[in-house]
């Protein structure tokens, strides 16, 4: 199951700089226990072709829509990490993941996306033992 107890999510619009931010984000924290070994973020970002609101246009949803229906369903059972949050907007669309090991996440990924259509992400890993990351997005009142 993971190590969130439930899975409800929380979705709202936001404004950033006259153009609207899609946040999809966990209603909740899993156990303090539970944040202190999935302490790794891992940031998934990508930069696509946008309207003039700055979401993606067709073709780049349809690419989106691809990569993420295969990364979240191997990573579902949350054995190596844990999806948190998305964000679509602005021309691009960011996935943030909580790992407890962030070498074997991106050993995994990689994993998947071979033979797969070449996918323009970029791939940041640091640290979060507070979950900030998650926090700001419920704060931000999405």
């Amino acid at each position: 199951m993971g190590i969130f107890k439930d899975d409800e999510w929380i979705v709202g619009k936001v404004d950033a700089e006259g153009y609207p931010l899609i946040v999809r984000a966990r209603k909740s924290f899993p156990s303090l226990a539970d944040r202190e070994i999935f302490r790794h973020l891992i940031v998934i970002t990508w930069e696509y072709q946008s309207n003039d609101s700055g979401l993606p246009v067709a073709e780049s949803r349809k690419r989106i829509y691809e990569f993420e229906d295969v990364v979240d369903n191997h990573f579902a059972d949350g054995r190596i990490g844990e999806l948190a949050a998305s964000i679509t907007g602005h021309g691009e669309k960011e996935w943030r993941y909580y790992t407890h090991s962030p070498s074997e996440f991106m050993a995994e990924l990689n994993s998947i996306l071979q033979g797969l259509m070449k996918c323009p992400i970029e791939l940041n890993a640091l640290e979060d033992p507070e979950w900030r990351s998650l926090h700001e997005l419920q704060a931000s009142g999405a």
